[in-house]
């Protein structure tokens, strides 16, 4: 039970599926994850989650949630580089909206695992309009958007050295 509450009262996905199966998520950490060579470290996480997703059988429906993940992931880092400072209230605010959309992301996912068939599992998604696909693609992008903004800022504030 621990180990499902923790899961539930973390405020991100990365921290979400790192508490999900420790001993498992140790195991692709340990030893496909860090393995991996260094020119593919953008594909890392992506590769993993196809292990992952190998590891849990061959149904198509658990491809598409895992693959799912390195897009949710990136989106999660660029908005929180984006939005994850200022004011206190303005921490706390973002930490709920973060714990929120990981639970809708978990649910989202979830449903390849359950449908398992890849027309089941695309047809339930097309139903609610790929929110979780629309959501994370917003997500990546104001994210990206509002990353470079706020550098492009704080580059502008930092004395010229002639």
């Amino acid at each position: 039970m621990r180990r499902y509450t923790a899961c539930l009262s973390i405020w991100t996905t990365k921290e979400g599926l790192r508490s999900w199966n420790m001993t498992v998520q140790y195991w692709l950490a340990a030893y496909c994850h860090h393995r991996l060579p260094h020119s593919l470290k953008a594909y890392r996480v992506a590769i993993t989650m196809t292990i992952s997703a190998f590891w849990h059988g061959i149904y198509p429906g658990y491809y598409l949630s895992f693959l799912l993940v390195p897009l949710i992931l990136i989106a999660e880092d660029n908005m929180r580089a984006a939005f994850r400072h200022g004011s206190t209230r303005r921490i706390q605010c973002f930490d709920w909206a973060c714990w929120f959309f990981k639970m809708r992301g978990f649910d989202y996912m979830c449903m390849g695992f359950l449908l398992l068939r890849l027309d089941y599992t695309l047809t339930y998604w097309k139903s609610i309009f790929f929110i979780g696909h629309v959501v994370t693609a917003m997500f990546l992008v104001t994210g990206m958007l509002l990353r470079k903004k706020s550098k492009s800022v704080g580059e502008e504030n930092k004395p010229k050295l002639n």
